[in-house]
C-alpha cells in the first residue's frame, strides 16, 4: 500500500517547510560568537529578581551565588519574593540577609493567602515596583550561578543596548538516563532559541536567564494582556517587546560565563506536569512567527509519529517516516552540536537518536492534551 499522493504531499511539504526553518537556526547558531567585555568599568545598576515558592532546600546556594557575583557590590540588588511559600523559604532567606550584611538583599512576600493566578508574574511585578536596577534580571530560585554571571550580562546591555537579552539555561547533575535526556532535549530548545534569536525570529526564551530594561517592561505594559495564563512570564514579555522595539531589540547571550544550571525534574510525574504547564499558555500567543514555528514544529513530530503508526500496515509509509525521521536528526545535528559546547554537555550527544524517537511522541501527545489539561506544579493547581 502507497501514500495518498495528497498525503505525502502534505508530509512532504511540511517536512520541507521544518527543514527550512531548522535550517535558518543552524545558520543562526553558528553565527554566534561571545560577546567581547566592555574595555572601561561597568556603569548599569542591575536589579536580580527571584520569585520562589517552596524552594529550601535551594535557596541557599542561589543567594550565594549571587553574593559571590564579581560585578561591583555598590552597582546591583538581588529582590527575592516569596510566592506564598509553605515551606522554609523565607526564613532560610532572612538567616542569609542577616550573616551577610553587605549584600544588599530585599525580601519581599505576596502572602501566604495569595490564590489569584497571577503567582509568578505578580511576584516579579512586585519586585520591578521596588528595583532600584535600570536592569532587570530575572532567575529561578533553584539555579547555580556562576561568579560573572552579572558581569557576562551587563557586558552584552553596555555594548549594544538590546532592550531584552535571552540567556543560556543548562541543566546538570544528570545522575541518571531518564535526567540525561531531559537535559538533552532542553538544550534542544535553547537551540532553537539561540539560533532563531540570532537571526532575527525571537521564539523562545527562558525566565530563568532573562534580562531587559525596567523602562522598557513599563512601556510594553509588562503582563498587564495575559495574567490570565499562571505561566508564561517570559514569553508573552520577549513577544511584547519585539513587537514593540524590534526582533532587534532581543539580543541571544552566547558566553559561557552566563550560563546559569538547574537540575532536571526527578520524576516522569513532574516532568509531565512541567510540560503541560508549559503548553497550556500556547493559547495566550498572538505573535504570528512564534505561532508558525510551533505549529510546524508540532506538525512534523505528530507526522513523524502517525507514519509510525501507519507503518505498521504500510512498507511505503514506514520507509517514508524513517527517511524524514533520519532528515530530522541530520538537519538538527550540527546546531546541537554547537550548542552543546557552550555549557560543555557534548558527552550527551549519543543519546540524540533516543531523544529524538522520545520527543516525537512527547510533542504529539503533550503538544495536544496539554491545551485542555489542568496541572499542578510547586503545591498548585490551575
Amino acid at each position: 500500500m502507497t501514500p495518498h499522493p495528497i498525503i505525502l504531499g502534505v508530509f512532504i511539504t511540511i517536512a520541507a517547510v521544518y527543514t527550512v526553518i531548522m535550517l535558518v537556526m543552524t545558520i543562526g547558531i553558528f553565527r554566534s560568537r561571545k560577546n567581547i567585555t566592555p574595555a572601561d568599568l561597568p556603569a548599569t545598576k542591575v536589579t536580580v529578581i527571584i520569585p520562589a515558592r517552596n524552594e529550601e532546600l535551594n535557596i541557599f546556594n542561589t543567594l550565594q551565588d549571587l553574593a559571590l557575583q564579581d560585578y561591583p557590590s555598590d552597582l546591583y540588588e538581588v529582590i527575592l519574593v516569596d510566592d506564598g511559600s509553605t515551606d522554609g523559604t523565607q526564613e532560610i532567606a532572612e538567616r542569609f540577609r542577616q550573616g551577610c550584611p553587605g549584600f544588599h538583599l530585599t525580601i519581599l512576600s505576596t502572602g501566604k493567602g495569595n490564590q489569584g493566578r497571577t503567582f509568578k508574574k505578580e511576584a516579579i511585578r512586585m519586585a520591578i515596583l521596588k528595583a532600584a536596577g535600570e536592569l532587570i534580571l530575572t532567575t529561578d530560585a533553584d539555579v547555580r550561578t556562576g561568579k560573572s554571571w552579572i558581569s557576562s550580562v551587563v557586558a552584552t546591555y553596555e555594548r549594544s543596548r538590546p532592550k531584552m537579552i535571552l540567556g543560556p539555561v543548562a541543566f546538570h547533575n544528570e545522575h541518571n538516563f531518564f535526567t540525561r535526556i531531559q537535559s538533552l532535549e532542553f538544550m534542544a530548545l535553547m537551540t532553537a532559541t539561540a539560533g532563531l534569536c540570532r537571526v532575527g525570529m525571537p521564539v523562545m526564551c527562558n525566565g530563568a536567564n532573562l534580562a531587559y530594561e525596567k523602562k522598557a517592561f513599563t512601556e510594553s505594559g509588562g503582563f498587564d494582556d495575559n495574567l490570565g495564563f499562571p505561566s508564561g512570564d517570559d514569553m508573552f514579555l520577549m513577544s511584547k517587546f519585539r513587537k514593540r522595539y524590534g526582533a532587534g531589540a532581543v539580543r541571544f547571550l552566547w558566553d559561557e560565563k552566563s550560563v546559569v544550571r538547574t537540575d532536571a525534574v526527578p520524576t516522569f510525574d513532574g516532568f509531565w506536569q512541567q510540560r503541560v504547564r508549559w503548553v497550556s499558555k500556547n493559547k495566550g500567543y498572538r505573535d504570528f512567527t512564534i505561532l508558525f514555528v510551533a505549529i510546524v514544529t508540532y506538525l512534523f513530530n505528530f507526522i513523524l509519529l502517525a507514519g509510525l503508526v501507519a507503518g505498521i500496515f504500510s512498507k511505503a509509509v514506514l520507509f517514508l517516516t524513517i527517511i524524514l525521521f533520519a532528515l530530522k536528526m541530520v538537519i538538527e545535528f550540527p546546531a546541537l552540536w554547537k550548542m552543546a559546547g557552550l555549557p560543555g554537555k557534548r558527552k550527551l550527544l549519543w543519546l540524540v537518536p533516543v531523544v529524538q524517537l522520545l520527543n516525537v511522541i512527547y510533542v504529539s501527545v503533550v503538544g495536544l492534551v496539554g491545551n485542555f489539561l489542568s496541572y499542578e506544579w510547586k503545591g498548585r493547581k490551575s
